[in-house]
């Protein structure tokens, strides 16, 4: 597999030695990145590859401007020269939605959904004059109406179409654009991280 040798190889140059074993990890989301574990001696890291290297980079310039503002996000130890492969800091095995899963609206459940969202909202409004959107926001520099109307028809294909929940066709294209309208014509400044809607 040609992805366990760029990653072999990418941590020994991070590390000076070769990672003892590397395991994929299971693909659950839309993008089409692919995430490996890499164990060493007596820890583990994230192995990244994605061909988008502007989505890459957008990343890695997110990442640094929010570390630097202490918000929780995971380090990155060692991008290849091509951009395309990274190693990340691994945060563990459960995520929050698998934690909902097994233990339902629990304190513990409600306490780490606060915390969570506690840092995504500082993720808004926390280095602004750093973030260059220009160069490295992804897909665009703004959120403007074109990017708000993917993430209605998103919801609409992804969604609504698959739910089997009706809906009137013309009416909904009518709200998706009133609604994509009003909120690109406010005014305000704020890094949108769109899975954070």
């Amino acid at each position: 597999m040609p992805y366990l040798q760029q990653l072999e190889n990418l941590y020994f140059t991070w590390k000076g030695n070769l990672p003892n074993r590397i395991e994929p990890l299971r693909h659950t989301s839309a993008s089409p990145r692919l995430y490996f574990r890499i164990f060493g001696n007596n820890n583990t890291s994230i192995g990244v590859f994605n061909a988008d290297v502007k989505e890459n980079r957008a990343f890695f310039h997110f990442s640094r401007i929010f570390s630097r503002a202490s918000i929780n996000v995971p380090e990155i130890y060692s991008i290849s020269s091509s951009e395309t492969y990274y190693i990340i800091q691994d945060l563990g095995h459960s995520n929050l939605l698998d934690l909902l899963k097994q233990n339902g609206e629990s304190d513990l459940v409600n306490r780490l959904y606060k915390q969570s969202i506690d840092q995504l909202f500082l993720m808004q409004f926390s280095a602004l004059d750093q973030i260059d959107f220009e160069t490295f926001a992804y897909p665009r520099a703004t959120f403007d109406k074109q990017a708000i109307l993917w993430d209605l028809y998103y919801f609409k294909y992804y969604f609504l179409k698959v739910s089997g929940i009706r809906f009137d066709e013309q009416r909904i294209e009518q709200d998706f654009q009133f609604l994509a309208e009003s909120i690109a014509n406010q005014d305000w400044t704020a890094f949108m991280f769109r899975d954070f809607q």
